[in-house]
């Protein structure tokens, strides 16, 4: 499945979920039928995906990869300044509570 994932993209982004599922198939099995660890995934996806790179996700249960480079960037001026802005208000929030 992995050789054909790579023979169809070149640029891919793969979320696997590493943490058992709460649905149970017919059979009795977990419907996560291959739960391995991030560095097992990392492994096996490397032998498809020449380069891969670990992508943040958004749960720690699951295992996040990239397989591209991204360009470097400059984040705009403007934009830092908002973030920072924003920083400055919920942490002023937060002294309020």
């Amino acid at each position: 499945m992995l050789a054909d994932m790579a023979g169809t993209c070149r640029d891919a982004l793969i979320i696997i979920d590493t943490k058992p599922a709460a649905t149970i198939l017919a059979d009795g099995r977990n419907a996560h039928t291959t739960i391995r660890p991030h560095a097992w995934w990392r492994q096996r996806l490397a032998r498809h995906f020449p380069e891969l790179h670990a992508q943040a996700t958004a749960r720690s249960s699951r295992a996040g990869f990239r397989t591209w480079t991204r360009p470097r960037r400059q984040t705009p001026a403007y934009l830092c300044a908002r973030a920072a802005d924003e920083i400055r208000h919920y942490l002023g929030w937060l002294a309020r509570r």
